[in-house]
């Protein structure tokens, strides 16, 4: 599974919360996770697209902001929450640039615009929300 949200703004200055939810059924992802391969899924090897949820319509915006998640299509609310949950934690004093972490098997990455780091905890939050939003929409078919 690959699960994205990014803060996106539009060439004429809309802002707003794209999300995306891709499947890897039938890919075999590896057992462990390592930053290549968490790379190598939000660039290349996404999956199949299974749900979206934009809020501006995609394709030549400016990403200012925006979380990966990396994970086997098989898991739960409850782990990723947790998950989640220790990746922001551990967020608090982290430098600039994208930040990539593996936690309870589950990759993550997330980087945000320089002015944005002034509420980093904010923005992490507000992704989060909305990618959290998106699995439950995806899980509860």
């Amino acid at each position: 599974m690959y699960l994205t949200a990014q803060k996106v703004e539009s060439p004429n200055g809309i802002i707003g919360i794209n999300s995306f939810y891709h499947s890897h059924k039938g890919i075999p992802l590896p057992k462990t996770l390592s930053t290549r391969e968490i790379i190598s899924v939000a660039e290349s090897n996404t999956g199949t697209l299974i749900k979206d949820k934009c809020d501006v319509k995609p394709g030549g915006n400016k990403v200012k902001s925006y979380l990966d998640v990396v994970a086997l299509d098989s898991i739960d609310e409850k782990s990723l929450v947790s998950a989640l949950t220790k990746f922001q934690n551990e967020l608090k004093g982290k430098e600039i640039g994208p930040i990539i972490e593996i936690i309870d098997k589950i990759g993550f990455c997330f980087t945000a615009e320089l002015p944005l780091y002034d509420n980093l905890d904010d923005e992490f939050t507000l992704l989060k929300k909305r990618a959290l939003s998106l699995f439950r929409l995806v899980k509860d078919k």
